[in-house]
């Protein structure tokens, strides 16, 4: 009988204080979710880089960069040219990884004003590569008619096109992969890629390939940088992972990048 009325008790305590506790956290949950402002972001697809699929340093970059601002940020990721006619048709708020937008806006009614930039995010390099038992590129003529073989990272973009010699024969690639077994057989002179991106090639693989660059030389140096539309809430939103770079480089805490100081 005791142990019958113990049992009762225990029973509306622990309904009480089910009663009490769960509409509090309920209300917590849907006040943070109506009152965090959401980002999206268009996303271009790198390769063990900033990837869905295989995570890489700029995932957890924008993770960094993104924690503790209070915003909801919703990234989707695409192929490159996708990820960029997904943001230009205002589809997302912002677009990663962008560098300067005057080529891409090239054919469209749009200038640089109507977009606003985070500060730099990391320093990118478009280096050459060759077999270690071939001449070190150093120079862009020594590009004269060679030919090279680029991945979608390197070749879509528009600073290979406009940097490369008006004789140099590109070949696009699936993967940085496919453009160095290009390279082993001979059958091109050179492979270019972003150094950030043979870098995470090379993690991944584990492998040494018989390969070098000349660090003192590069194809296009680019700016990598979060670019939004330029609105009152995305400014807002820029100046946060400007602050929060900052923060990080301070403290020392801010994920190792290849070229990030």
């Amino acid at each position: 009988m005791v142990r019958t009325i113990f049992m009762i008790f225990t029973w509306i305590i622990s309904t009480v204080l089910i009663l009490n506790t769960t509409p509090l956290l309920a209300s917590d949950y849907f006040y943070n979710a109506i009152t965090s402002p959401k980002i999206t972001i268009s996303g271009s697809i790198i390769q063990r880089v900033y990837d869905p699929r295989e995570p890489g340093i700029y995932n957890k970059l924008i993770e960094q960069l993104v924690m503790d601002t209070s915003y909801q940020v919703d990234t989707r990721f695409y192929p490159l040219r996708r990820a960029q006619e997904v943001f230009l048709k205002t589809e997302t708020d912002c677009y990663f990884i962008a560098d300067n937008m005057s080529s891409i806006l090239a054919d469209r009614k749009l200038n640089e004003e109507d977009f606003v930039h985070s500060v730099t995010l990391n320093d990118s390099y478009i280096r050459v590569y060759t077999r270690m038992d071939q001449a070190l590129i150093e120079n862009l003529s020594e590009l004269e008619r060679a030919i090279v073989a680029a991945d979608p990272g390197t070749g879509l973009g528009y600073a290979l096109r406009q940097s490369m010699p008006k004789t140099t024969s590109i070949i696009s690639t699936d993967s940085i992969e496919k453009s160095l077994e290009l390279l082993k057989i001979g059958r091109v002179n050179a492979v270019v890629a972003y150094d950030l991106d043979m870098d995470a090639y090379l993690r991944a693989s584990g492998t040494t390939p018989n390969i070098q660059s000349s660090t003192a030389f590069s194809i296009a140096h680019g700016h990598d940088s979060l670019v939004c539309w330029n609105t009152e809430e995305n400014r807002s939103f820029l100046e946060k992972i400007n602050n929060r770079l900052e923060t990080l480089k301070s403290q020392r805490t801010l994920v190792t990048l290849t070229n990030l100081q």
